[in-house]
C-alpha cells in the first residue's frame, strides 16, 4: 500500500508540474508546490458558472479558499492541515484567514526552499495521519486532545487507508463545538449502485473502495461517528473542479463521480449520560446499607437504586 501511495503522489506532482508549465507560470508561481484538483471557476459557488480560471496555482488556491471559508476559519482558531503537501498550503491558510496558529502534516512533505523565521505560528511535520489519536498498546497520540479547533483535509482524504478511522480520530481530538472540513471525491449514486469498473479505476488511482461514499452515505457515516446531524454540510462543486481535468479524466468516469466540500461539527453539548440501574432484592438491613452507600458516594448521580423487600421496615 505504501509503495502504491508513494507512486500516486509522485504522479500527482508530475501532472501538477506539467499543468504549471502549460499555463506558462514563472518565478514565484513556478516555485509553488500546490498539488490538488483545483477549483476552476472564480465564484462563490463553483456549479453556478463564473469566470474560468486558467492558472493551475490559482485554481488550487481557489479550492483552498473555498475549504477555509466553509470551515469558518478565523483569528482565534488553532488549525491542523492534514496532507498539506508543502508549506504553501499552511501559509495560505495562515495569511488568508489569519488563524492563530496552524500545523501541517504530510508523509511526503516537500521542504520549502526558504523558511519564514518570523512566524512561529506556522509549522509542518513529516508524518502520516494514520494514528492522529491514540492507537492503543500504550501509544501516545500525535497531538494533545482538544489542541486544534479546526481540522482540514484539502483534496486528499480519499487516499487515506481508512477514511472512517481518520474521521473518528478527528472527532476524538476536537473540542466540543470543534469542526472538521474536507474536500473529497464522492459518488453520484450510492456505493452499492455504482458500477464495479468505476471502483476499480478509482482504486488504481489510489482511492480505496471503502472510501467511496455517496452524499447520503457520507452524512450517515459522520452522524454515526458522533458529529452533529445539523452540523453536517455537504456542498457539491464537481462541475467547477473537474472542468480543469476534462482532457485527462474520461467522461464515462465523470458521469459517476462528483466532488464536494464537507463540513461537520462536534456537538457543543452532549446529552446526559444514562444512569446505571441497580436493584437490591430482599437483603434487609444489609440491602439498605448498600443502597445508602451507593447514594452517598461521589458517583451517586450516575446511579438509580431500587430496593425490593417484602417487609417495609429494616427488620431490627
Amino acid at each position: 500500500h505504501d509503495s502504491h501511495a508513494a507512486l500516486v503522489s509522485c504522479m500527482q506532482r508530475t501532472v501538477a508540474s506539467k499543468l504549471r508549465e502549460e499555463a506558462g507560470v514563472s518565478g514565484a508561481d513556478r516555485a509553488a508546490n500546490w498539488c490538488n484538483l483545483g477549483l476552476w471557476s472564480d465564484t462563490n459557488n463553483g456549479n453556478q458558472g463564473g469566470h474560468i480560471i486558467s492558472s493551475y496555482n490559482r485554481a488550487c488556491e481557489n479550492l483552498a479558499h473555498a475549504l477555509g471559508k466553509a470551515a469558518g476559519l478565523g483569528p482565534t482558531d488553532a488549525v491542523l492541515s492534514c496532507g498539506c503537501g508543502s508549506l504553501d498550503e499552511v501559509r495560505f491558510f495562515k495569511q488568508r484567514f489569519h488563524v492563530r496558529h496552524i500545523t501541517g502534516i504530510d508523509p511526503y512533505l516537500i521542504e520549502p526552499r526558504t523558511i519564514d523565521t518570523d512566524d512561529f505560528n506556522v509549522r509542518t511535520i513529516r508524518a502520516s495521519v494514520d494514528h492522529l489519536a491514540a492507537a492503543g498498546d500504550g501509544e501516545q497520540p500525535m497531538f494533545p486532545s482538544r489542541y486544534f479547533d479546526k481540522i482540514l483535509a484539502l483534496d486528499n482524504i480519499y487516499h487515506y487507508p481508512c477514511k472512517s478511522s481518520f474521521l473518528r480520530d478527528c472527532f476524538s481530538m476536537l473540542p466540543a463545538g470543534g469542526r472538521i472540513a474536507v474536500s473529497d471525491i464522492v459518488l453520484k449514486a450510492s456505493s452499492r449502485r455504482t458500477p464495479y469498473w468505476v471502483k476499480l479505476v478509482l482504486r488504481m488511482l489510489g482511492i480505496p473502495t471503502e472510501n467511496l461514499w455517496g452524499s447520503i452515505e457520507y452524512r450517515k457515516k459522520l452522524v454515526s461517528l458522533g458529529y452533529e446531524y445539523d452540523g453536517v454540510n455537504i456542498q457539491t462543486i464537481g462541475d467547477a473542479v473537474f472542468k480543469g481535468w476534462s482532457r485527462i479524466l474520461p467522461k464515462a468516469l465523470l458521469d459517476h463521480i462528483d466532488y464536494a466540500i464537507i463540513v461537520a461539527s462536534k456537538p457543543s453539548t452532549f446529552p446526559p449520560r444514562p444512569k446505571k440501574k441497580v436493584a437490591i432484592i430482599g437483603s434487609g438491613l444489609a440491602g439498605l446499607s448498600a443502597a445508602h452507600y451507593i447514594l452517598t458516594s461521589p458517583e451517586a448521580a450516575d446511579f438509580v437504586v431500587d430496593v425490593y423487600e417484602a417487609n417495609d421496615c429494616p427488620g431490627l
